[in-house]
C-alpha cells in the first residue's frame, strides 16, 4: 500500500515524501486487521479515508493540523493581481472593435476549440510593436472567461515591476486556479501549506507544484474534460530577460506537453530573436501552431480594419466631445482619413493614439487631427517613423516639458510605488502640479485614476521610442542620467537629520509640510542601489 501511494505522489511530481487525498479537513480512519509474519500491516485490510499521509521508514503518519487557508493566503502575498485581464490596473484595456480582426479571431478560437483532444498545444501569435497583439489577446480572454473557459491569464508589462519579471507569474497563475475550482484550491492550499517556501524554489519546481501537480489530482478524480480550457500569456517578450522568457517558454510547453489535461496556451510576443529561435527549433517546431500579424495577408486586412475603426471613433467624438459644436458638419474630411490611414500602416496603436490625441477634451478635435495631418516626417525612414513623428507631435504640445519628462524616467526606469501621489513627492512636487504637467499627455498615458493608483503608459512602444536617442531626439530619456537623477534622490531622502532637528525643536507644523515622507525613505533604503549600480558617474554623486 506504501508504495502505491508513493507512486501517486510521484505521478503528481511532487516527490515521494508524502500523499494526500486533498481533504485537509476529513477524520482519519484506518484498521489492520491482520498484521504479516514480521510484524508489519498487510495491504489487504488497510482501510484509509481523509486525511494527509507521510512515509517514514515504511509507516504511514497522519497530519493532524488543519491547515484552514494557510497556502492560499500565503499564495496571494506572491501574486500579480495587475497582470490578471480583468484587472482594475489594466482598465480600460485596448480591445478589437467587434467588426475588426474577424479572420484572426476565428483561427485562435478555431484551433482552441479543434484541438481540446491533443495532448500538447501551444499557439504563438507574434508580429511587431503596435500591430495589435494585446487587443487580440485580451479579446479572446474576454470571450474565454465568459464561457468559463478561460483557466488563467498573465499581462506581462516592461514598466511594471509586478509585471515585468517571471517571479509572480506561477504563482498568479495558480491563484487563478484556485479561483476556478474548489478541488483546485484545496490541492494548493495544502500544497502551499506544506512547503511554504515553495516560492523560493526554481520556476520548475512552482511549475509542478502548483499548476501540473494540481491539474493532475482534478484529471485523477474528474477524469478527462471534454472542453479545452485556456492558459493565455501576453508580451513575453516584456519579460525582464531573454533569459527569462525562454525559461518561461520551455517551462510551460513542456509541463503541459505530457499529460492530456485538455490546456491549451497561447502566447503573444514580439518576434525577439531567442523567441523566434525556440519556436523554430526543438519540439516547439513541430509541436506549436504559430501567426505572424505581420503577414502580408493579414496586413491588407489590417489596412480595411483600421480604417472601420478609425470612422467609427471619429464618428464618437463628433457625438460626445465637450466641444463638440465646434466641429464643423464635414469633418473629418475623407482627405483627413486617408492621411491618418496612410501614416499608420498597419500599427493599430498609431490610430488608438490619434483617437486619445483628437479626442482630449481639453482641446477642439478639429485643430488637433489638423497638426497630425500636417506633421512631416523628419527622421530617418524607419519601420516606426509615422509613429515616432506622432509622438514627437504630442510632445510639442506639452507645456512644460521638463517635469513631464522627468516624470517618465521614473516611471520608465524607477521601481514601485508609481503612483501620482508617490511620484510627486519622491521627485519634489504636489500632485496637482504632477496632474496639471501630464494633461497633454492623456493620450499616451493613463490618468483617469486616482491619485494613489499606479500610473501607465498606454503602450510599450512609447517607452521604446523614448529610450532610443536615434527616434526621438530631444525628448530622448536617457536610462544612466534617470538613474543618476533617482539616486542622488534616494540619497536626499536617507538624510533623516532635517527631520531629527524638526522633531527635537517641536516644530510640527514644519514637521508634517516637509516633503520627505516615510514612503519616500522606504523607496530611497530600497531602490538606492538598484539606481546606483545603473547610473551615470555624474558629480551629484561624485
Amino acid at each position: 500500500m506504501t508504495s502505491s501511494l508513493v507512486n501517486v505522489r510521484k505521478s503528481l511530481g511532487l516527490g515521494a515524501g508524502g500523499v494526500s487525498d486533498g481533504y485537509e479537513n476529513s477524520p482519519c480512519v484506518f484498521s489492520a486487521q491482520d498484521p504479516s509474519p514480521d510484524g508489519s500491516m498487510s495491504a489487504r485490510n488497510l482501510s484509509i479515508n481523509g486525511g494527509a499521509f507521510y512515509n517514514v521508514n515504511g509507516n504511514l503518519y497522519q497530519l493532524q493540523e488543519d491547515v484552514g487557508s494557510k497556502g492560499i493566503d500565503r499564495l496571494e502575498l506572491h501574486i500579480a493581481p495587475e497582470a490578471f485581464h480583468n484587472s482594475e490596473e489594466r482598465y480600460d484595456p485596448p480591445k478589437c472593435h467587434p467588426l475588426t480582426r474577424r479572420r484572426i479571431l476565428e483561427k485562435l478560437t478555431s484551433w482552441i476549440e479543434e484541438m481540446a483532444q491533443e495532448e500538447f498545444r501551444t499557439f504563438w501569435l507574434y508580429g511587431s510593436a503596435g500591430v495589435g497583439k494585446s487587443a487580440i489577446m485580451q479579446t479572446i480572454a474576454e470571450l474565454y472567461h465568459a464561457r468559463g473557459l478561460l483557466l488563467a491569464s498573465f499581462f506581462f508589462s516592461r514598466t511594471s515591476t509586478t509585471r515585468n519579471n517571471r517571479s509572480r507569474l506561477i504563482p498568479t497563475l495558480s491563484y487563478q486556479l484556485a479561483l476556478s475550482s474548489p478541488l483546485l484550491k484545496e490541492h494548493i492550499n495544502l500544497t502551499i501549506a506544506n512547503d511554504p517556501t515553495i516560492f523560493e524554489r526554481s520556476l520548475d519546481v512552482q511549475i509542478q507544484s502548483l499548476l501540473v501537480g494540481p491539474l493532475l489530482e482534478a484529471y485523477e478524480r474528474q477524469g478527462s474534460n471534454s472542453n479545452c480550457q485556456l492558459i493565455i500569456i501576453d508580451g513575453l517578450d516584456e519579460c525582464s530577460t531573454a533569459d527569462d522568457q525562454c525559461y518561461i517558454l520551455h517551462g510551460l510547453t513542456e509541463a503541459f506537453r505530457h499529460p492530456p489535461l485538455g490546456i491549451s496556451l497561447m502566447i503573444a510576443s514580439r518576434p525577439e530573436q531567442r523567441i523566434l529561435t525556440a519556436f523554430h527549433c526543438g519540439t516547439l517546431q513541430t509541436r506549436s501552431q504559430r501567426l505572424s500579424l505581420d503577414n502580408h495577408s493579414l496586413l491588407s486586412e489590417a489596412f480595411i480594419d483600421i480604417e472601420v475603426f478609425l470612422r467609427h471613433k471619429f464618428q464618437e467624438i463628433k457625438m460626445s466631445h465637450p466641444l463638440r459644436a465646434y466641429i464643423p458638419p464635414e469633418w473629418p474630411l475623407n482627405s483627413y482619413v486617408g492621411i491618418i490611414l496612410e501614416k499608420a500602416a498597419h500599427h493599430f496603436i498609431f490610430v488608438a493614439t490619434v483617437i486619445r490625441f483628437v479626442g482630449c477634451p481639453r482641446h477642439r478635435p478639429a485643430p488637433r487631427l489638423q497638426a497630425i495631418c500636417d506633421a512631416s516626417i523628419k527622421t530617418e525612414e524607419t519601420p516606426f517613423a509615422e509613429l515616432d513623428t506622432l509622438y514627437s507631435t504630442i510632445l510639442a504640445c506639452v507645456e512644460n516639458i521638463k517635469p513631464v519628462i522627468e516624470v517618465l524616467g521614473m516611471l520608465i526606469f524607477g521601481t514601485t510605488p508609481k503612483s501620482i501621489s508617490f511620484i510627486s513627492t519622491f521627485l519634489g512636487y504636489t500632485p496637482e502640479e504632477v496632474r496639471g504637467y501630464l494633461m497633454d499627455m492623456s493620450s499616451l498615458i493613463d490618468l483617469d485614476v486616482p491619485d494613489d493608483a499606479e500610473l501607465r503608459i498606454f503602450h510599450a512602444s512609447f517607452s521604446d521610442f523614448l529610450t532610443d536617442k536615434r527616434r526621438s531626439k530631444q525628448y530622448y530619456i536617457d536610462h544612466g542620467l534617470v538613474h543618476a537623477h533617482l539616486a542622488k534622490l534616494c540619497l536626499q531622502h536617507c538624510d533623516l537629520r532635517r527631520q531629527t532637528e524638526l522633531m527635537v525643536s517641536g516644530d510640527v507644523e514644519k514637521l508634517q509640510s516637509t516633503p520627505v515622507s516615510w514612503q519616500n525613505q522606504s523607496y530611497a533604503r530600497h531602490s538606492l542601489l538598484h539606481h546606483f549600480v545603473s547610473a551615470v558617474p555624474t558629480r551629484e554623486l561624485r
